[in-house]
């Protein structure tokens, strides 16, 4: 049975209690439990208890107003929605309330059951939402800590490893300009999609209205998107923690190389813009013994980069070419290219170079990468021409079976 949403009514009318009861009643579904108070102060002790999904707060509470208690309450995580319920429209009384942190402004005489339950819903989706961001930042600063201490932890073991102040000295730089990286890139990739998220939340609240349902999808899309890229960000950050921690191992196992392309492409498709293709060409054998799962990501991070730097319907090539003792594999693009005086520093960590400036990315794809074909035991190089493209090259020992 469907779990009910408890609602709590603040209202100091007991006849407009039962007009909003009977509302409750003609909403399809009745998946509603309402309970009533009737004065200020024990609504305000009930939404500090905390134990409702939603709370309605008429705005005329005697001598004190609903308005009142959402200001209290602006200031508490984690509260509830909060539903102001007005006898009037007052366009100025609407933006206060918003501003002060009402999840809603809803007119009583115009207070319908299909209203009613939409506005219930978007609230409480809204709050979930804002909810899972408030984790994400949690989780985020979290991580940020972590990679501080990792920075001093690699300064010292440095340090000491070095002989002489002039090593010392230099090992400290380039630490600094690690750190720097990293807070010019958060700065950027988080603040980005949290905007966009923030942004995207505010206006669903404005559209309330059944023809306003494709302003609402695109929207809500936004949004899933915006967590999408802040998941991909946390992920590259997992998996470098995890190969830094030496969790990560290889496990080889046979496969059909070819079927093993053809679904990993299919997974990419909606990475590439329009009329855009990955061309791909296989030699030689078709059966080989690698590690799947490494595989898998050293190309995706290859070709999901290949992708993203080329110009709006160039393709993309990956060539891979296989015989007894090794897995030769080419990613090819026609894109911006690299800058000569940035080819030496692309596979560290958080480097970014000067022409990728605008578009997304940690900086830390190329290093995964690296590190993964090295616990291959393989090799990584590439060639690359400024606005003509890139090549990567991946060499990678085959095992007996």
């Amino acid at each position: 049975m469907k779990e009910k949403i408890k609602i709590l009514l603040i209202e100091d009318d007991e006849d407009d209690y039962i007009l909003t009861k009977d509302t409750f009643s003609d909403i399809p579904g009745k998946s509603y439990e309402l309970d009533w108070v009737s004065n200020y102060q024990d609504g305000l002790e009930a939404i500090l208890k905390n134990d409702y999904n939603l709370y309605l707060l008429d705005y005329r509470l005697g001598k004190e107003t609903g308005l009142q208690i959402i200001k209290q309450m602006s200031f508490r995580e984690n509260t509830a929605p909060l539903i102001l319920l007005t006898g009037q429209d007052d366009r100025e009384l609407a933006f206060e309330a918003m501003e002060a942190g009402a999840a809603d402004f809803l007119i009583k005489t115009d207070l319908k059951p299909d209203l009613l339950d939409r506005s219930i819903r978007y609230a409480i989706q809204r709050h979930e939402t804002i909810n899972k961001l408030r984790k994400k930042e949690e989780e985020l600063q979290e991580l940020n800590a972590n990679l501080e201490q990792l920075v001093l932890d690699r300064t010292n073991e440095l340090n000491i490893a070095h002989e002489g102040l002039k090593k010392s000295l230099e090992i400290e730089r380039k630490m600094g300009e690690l750190k720097s990286r990293f807070v010019s890139m958060a700065s950027h990739e988080f603040k980005t999609p949290l905007t966009s998220i923030l942004s995207s939340a505010s206006l669903l609240e404005r559209y309330t209205e059944s023809s306003e349902q494709e302003k609402r999808f695109k929207h809500v899309v936004r949004i899933k998107s915006s967590v999408q890229n802040l998941t991909n960000i946390l992920n590259d950050f997992l998996s470098l923690e995890k190969i830094e921690s030496g969790t990560i191992n290889s496990a080889p196992e046979q496969f059909t190389i070819n079927e093993f392309i053809f679904t990993l492409l299919d997974e990419l498709t909606p990475l590439l813009s329009n009329n855009q293709i990955v061309k791909f060409y296989h030699k030689g054998e078709i059966t080989i013994k690698l590690d799947k799962h490494l595989l898998k990501n050293i190309l995706i991070n290859l070709l999901s980069n290949a992708i993203k730097y080329s110009p709006i319907g160039k393709d993309v090539s990956l060539k891979t070419i296989c015989t007894k003792e090794n897995l030769k594999i080419e990613v090819t693009d026609q894109g911006i290219g690299i800058p000569d005086e940035d080819k030496q520093h692309m596979f560290e960590r958080f480097f970014r170079a000067a022409n990728a400036s605008n578009i997304q990315g940690t900086g830390l794809g190329l290093t995964i990468v690296k590190r993964y074909v090295e616990m291959m035991g393989g090799e990584i190089g590439f060639k690359s021409t400024l606005n003509v493209g890139t090549t990567f090259k991946v060499v990678l020992p085959i095992l007996v079976s």
